[in-house]
């Protein structure tokens, strides 16, 4: 009983801290974004400032022109409006002349675009003749006076302007001020109550607490067993993934590989073994004991062999949809849509364009994903799992149904991932040329066993992988 009281005790204490930390983290990317809102709200007021300014000076400044300045910018205007008009007309002729390329020959269709793009220059023609002769007989002297008050006038507004631009600066500065205090208390309860829940947890968890064999190390399998009736697909499989690392699972096809991958993110429960994993707070949890559905708030996530992007969705919602656990407004806030939930809506919104930008996918982030070349598919999923600031990412064959030049892209882009956000990556791949172009470690397996661990160097030279991949191993006795 009391064991069951300490479980129930430990789960509390764990869901605590945990929305704690999601709200502290929270408050510190807002603080960033809030600041960009104001500077963004700022240079928007002077914008609208700066149009009621020009619009009462249009007309002062109308009469300080000379009557050449007038008709100059007269024909410049109707011009303007003449080239929109004809942008269309121009493309029908286009248009119009390939089809009569095909239907009567190049020559009587270039006879009719010369005729219709005549008909066209002639009307600019006529215009720039009749300003032409306007503006020749226009006197180029100004008013004075006129003059003299444009000048007075645009001099007051500019200071006008310089004054809104200064006092709207100091106002958003006292307002992110006022944020930045806000939010700086609410960060010294959470800091508060993170600590709390953690002394609490390590004085009811000290026993119970797992060392793992290496301090570096942030996934550990320990004699994994998974049985599927009476086929054993992963058998008795132990290996260490380090932080900050690469690390990839190659095997012949059916050798287990994503069997492994599921057994961590727990959509199969494994049947014996240990999978322990050091998470963000810097304790050591085994896998095995958690729902899948919590798997991603411990800062694991993965991606899968096939897509699974939501098509009818734009590239923008996608990558919010994948931030949906951090949120930690509740049913009521979603229901009147509050405060806290508008402030959350605005850095997950941010989050996912700084990702998007950072990954050279900003360009798409408004459009449907369907329809998209293959390689960007992969960069949007890619990019999806970084809404949850992950440490281990999980890559279930990242490079199927790419082509070379894509696959050079997708190795730049892994790489990026784990340099730009410190996080580890774990992946199984069929392609040999990107698993030794960017892992650091490399795990083969077959039948669910251990064949061999390593750098790539010493995988491509082992006898056992070759065996295993080549059907015999290939020796110097052999090719002599």
């Amino acid at each position: 009983m009391a064991k069951i009281i300490n479980s129930v005790i430990v789960r509390r204490l764990i869901r605590k801290r945990n929305r704690a930390s999601s709200d502290y983290e929270l408050n510190h990317t807002y603080l960033a974004v809030a600041k960009e809102i104001l500077a963004e709200q700022s240079r928007m007021d002077t914008d609208i400032k700066r149009g009621k300014i020009e619009k009462s000076l249009n007309a002062l400044q109308q009469k300080a022109m000379s009557p050449k300045e007038k008709a100059q910018q007269s024909m410049e205007e109707k011009i303007e409006k003449l080239n929109k008009n004809q942008r269309l007309p121009r493309l029908a002729v286009e248009q119009t002349y390939l089809r009569k390329i095909e239907k009567q020959g190049k020559d009587a269709a270039q006879e009719y675009k010369s005729a219709a793009l005549k008909k066209l220059d002639d009307k600019l023609s006529a215009i720039k003749d009749k300003f032409e002769g306007i503006i020749k007989l226009s006197p180029s002297e100004k008013d004075e006076a006129s003059e003299k008050a444009y000048t007075l006038a645009k001099a007051e507004y500019d200071r006008k302007l310089s004054e809104f631009e200064k006092h709207n600066k100091e106002k958003s500065e006292a307002k992110y001020a006022r944020i930045e205090k806000k939010v700086s208390a609410q960060n010294s309860r959470l800091k508060a109550k993170i600590d709390a829940c953690s002394q609490k947890l390590n004085g009811r968890k000290a026993a119970a607490q797992k060392q793992l064999k290496d301090t570096e190390t942030i996934l550990q399998l320990e004699e994994l067993e998974m049985r599927f009736g009476g086929v054993k697909a992963v058998d008795k499989l132990s290996f260490e993934v380090k932080e900050g690392e690469i690390f990839g699972l190659i095997g012949p096809n059916g050798a287990g590989k994503t069997t492994v991958f599921n057994c961590i993110t727990q959509f199969n429960k494994p049947t014996g073994g240990n999978i322990y994993y050091r998470n963000k707070n810097n304790e050591v949890m085994d896998l095995t004991h958690q729902k899948v559905h919590n798997i991603i708030k411990t800062g694991i996530v993965r991606t899968f062999q096939n897509l699974e992007l939501i098509w009818e969705l734009s590239v923008l919602d996608n990558m919010l949809i994948g931030s949906h656990v951090l949120y930690s407004a509740g049913f009521f806030d979603h229901l009147f849509h509050t405060r806290k939930l508008k402030r959350e809506e605005k850095i997950m919104k941010a989050r996912a364009l700084d990702v998007l930008d950072r990954l050279g996918l900003i360009a798409y982030k408004d459009v449907i994903p369907f329809g998209l070349p293959y390689g960007i598919l992969k960069k949007i999923e890619l990019a999806r799992t970084l809404m949850v600031n992950p440490r281990l990412i999980i890559l279930d064959e990242p490079a199927a149904g790419l082509n070379e030049a894509e696959t050079e892209e997708l190795a730049r882009t892994i790489h990026k991932i784990r340099n730009d956000y410190e996080c580890t990556i774990f992946l199984v791949e069929h392609d040999m040329g990107l698993v030794m172009d960017i892992c650091d470690t490399v795990c083969a397996i077959s039948f669910g066993k251990m064949l061999a661990i390593g750098t790539p160097e010493e995988i491509q030279t082992n006898a056992v992988v070759q065996e295993a991949y080549l059907g015999s191993a290939v020796t110097e006795d052999e090719d002599e």
